[in-house]
């Protein structure tokens, strides 16, 4: 009966393409890749067609060159862009001792990877759309640089990736029941992979399969496959991607949502881009801007999950429009230590915040040479809520401090020269720094399951 097995494996991968062939002879060469692992992954790809049919089209198109054992323990599976991989849990494809193995987690997650792999050029077109876009508003001449929209737009598309890839794993587990059985049912795919369907379905207190019936917000075929159509996509971004953290325990903590997970790189890029191409309008350089709650975005998830802002350094402050008003925050490079650092706190206990000002239409006694803070943050007020009045009547205040009437013309002359001669180095090495590093934003996202 082995030997029939066998057999019927080495047909299976006899009928693959050339180039899908040479990506498993790989894998199966790799030193800490076993045997039973290696015979294992041939096994799920004869159990289900359509799982064969996505790793022939992505080899022959050139979409995946290879798979590795995956060393993030927040999740099932990675697709990796910038070599074209699948990482896979070399655990799933372990055989436990003294149990036949289950081979539904294994098909479901590479079911999910291989159509990351086909997203992956719609997905780095939608990166440079971004890239660009984020550009355009750091060189801007305006005095806030709200990044939202942008934003919102590069997460849609993570949104939409995840969501079809989730689609692709359910129909791979389809096939290989449908191969097994001519009649597929909810209660075959709940046994087959038992921990993956609570995206798709939900208890039903009828006498309906299993106890379970599709989603309501899901279109299901006869056959029980999902075609990915728009609103199924947009049913399982609801479904999958919109998660709560504590359901999807991403990032490098185990405590991270979709949502932040994505927008740590991009957040990423966008103080990179204000550091090599903002300019100060009139003595003050602009503000970044980010509604951080219409996004679901959190300061401590993202710093959390690692923000490269290019200079360990560096502490970028930004503007939460959130609220009304805005509050100033500040984003930490925490590439290295995925430590989060919130914000300094005053003598009193509270944090330092725009909230904690006077309204920017009433600036009162309030002074530079008082407190610094405190009137900046007024300034950013004026700024954000368009009072331009208010705003260059401040600036003006500061250009009037003693300190400044009493320089020279020379002297000053020299002070501006000298820093932006050093202002253009440091911008031109960030910037140097960035391309090298980051190169296409979505060709070091791997993207995980």
């Amino acid at each position: 009966m082995d030997r029939l097995i066998k057999k019927e494996r080495e047909r299976v991968v006899s009928e693959l393409h050339p180039a899908a062939r040479l990506i498993l002879d790989d894998f199966a060469r790799h030193p800490a890749v076993t045997a039973d692992q290696v015979s294992n992954l041939r096994a799920i790809l004869d159990q289900s067609p359509e799982l064969a049919r996505q790793l022939n089209e992505s080899a022959r198109l050139g979409y995946l060159r290879g798979f590795a054992g995956l060393n993030d323990p927040h999740a099932g599976g990675a697709f990796h862009p910038e070599d074209k991989s699948i990482h896979l849990s070399l655990a799933s494809l372990t055989t436990p001792k003294l149990q036949p193995y289950e081979s539904g987690e294994a098909i479901f997650v590479l079911g999910h990877e291989l159509q990351h792999a086909f997203n992956a050029d719609g997905q780095a077109k939608r990166a440079r759309e971004f890239e660009d876009s984020a550009q355009a508003i750091a060189q801007s001449d305006a005095t806030v640089h709200d990044y939202t929209a942008v934003l919102a737009a590069r997460l849609a598309g993570h949104r939409r990736d995840e969501a079809a890839a989730e689609i692709a794993g359910w129909n791979a587990v389809v096939s290989a029941i449908k191969k097994g059985s001519s009649e597929p049912s909810l209660r075959s795919v709940f046994r087959m992979a038992p921990s993956r369907v609570s995206d798709f379905l939900e208890r039903s207190l009828g006498p309906g399969d299993a106890g379970r019936t599709p989603k309501s917000n899901l279109a299901l075929n006869s056959d029980l496959t999902i075609t990915p159509t728009r609103e199924n996509v947009e049913a399982m971004g609801r479904n999958y991607f919109d998660k709560k953290a504590t359901a999807t325990r991403l990032g490098f903590h185990g405590n991270s949502d979709y949502v932040n997970y994505y927008a740590a790189s991009a957040i990423g890029w966008i103080v990179q881009m204000e550091a090599a191409y903002a300019s100060s309008r009139g003595g003050v350089m602009p503000h970044i801007a980010i509604d951080m709650a219409l996004l679901g975005l959190s300061e401590k998830l993202l710093e959390e999950n690692g923000l490269d802002l290019g200079d360990d350094s560096l502490r970028m402050p930004y503007l939460d429009l959130s609220g009304s008003p805005p509050e100033r925050q500040h984003f930490d490079h925490t590439h290295e230590t995925h430590e989060y650092r919130p914000a300094t706190r005053h003598r009193n206990g509270k944090a330092s915040s725009a909230q904690e000002s006077p309204p920017p239409n009433d600036q009162g006694d309030l002074s530079p040479t008082q407190d610094i803070g405190a009137y900046m943050d007024r300034m950013l007020q004026a700024a954000v809520s368009g009072d331009d009045a208010m705003f260059r009547k401040m600036t003006q205040a500061l250009a009037d401090l003693p300190a400044g009437r009493a320089s020279t013309a020379q002297a000053k002359a020299d002070v501006d020269m000298q820093e932006l001669l050093a202002a253009q180095q440091w911008r031109q090495q960030q910037r140097n720094r960035q391309m090298e590093a980051l190169g296409n934003e979505a060709a070091v996202m791997p993207v995980h399951r």
